[in-house]
């Protein structure tokens, strides 16, 4: 059997199904004081960064910050990051076309960026399941996005150079 990338998708979404039939089954047989995990919404228990999100409106900031937070996580994974791994870290590729200003900065801002949003993702994360889903759409529609311009983009530069 060849391993291939829709193989170990397929694979992927066997596990994820596992854990999701797992997470329901314990969240089935668990205590109401860690069901409040699941909540949605706003209440006087959702704090985040130590911040009460008890209203419509800091609800909301929380949701706009994390969506469009999501789709900058997305595009420093899906674009910045595999640029810099084909063009900065490919010892095979010349960096005579690179600035070198420019790539310390597209570094300094991948690290910096990474870790303040570590800090602010798992202090999001581990309030409420509706901030996972949130995450998770952000993510999926910038992804999609790139994903999209990456299929799209050869077929266009063809057709340009026709």
């Amino acid at each position: 059997m060849k391993i291939t990338p829709f193989l170990v998708s397929k694979l992927f979404i066997c596990w994820l199904a596992v854990i999701y039939v797992l997470l329901t089954v314990l969240l089935h047989n668990t205590s109401e004081e860690y069901k409040s995990f699941y909540r949605f919404g706003p209440h006087k228990d959702l704090k985040i960064l130590g911040i009460c999100i008890d209203t419509d409106l800091k609800y909301f900031g929380v949701v706009a910050y994390s969506f469009i937070n999501s789709i900058f996580r997305a595009t420093l994974h899906n674009y910045l990051t595999p640029w810099m791994i084909n063009n900065v870290q490919d010892e095979a590729k010349s960096k005579k076309h690179l600035s070198y200003y420019n790539v310390f900065e597209v570094t300094t801002v991948s690290v910096v960026y990474t870790w303040t949003d570590w800090l602010i993702y798992m202090n999001v994360l581990l309030t409420q399941i509706d901030m996972m889903i949130i995450e998770v759409s952000g993510d999926l529609i910038m992804s999609y996005i790139t994903t999209y311009y990456y299929l799209i983009s050869p077929i266009k530069q063809k057709k340009d150079f026709l």
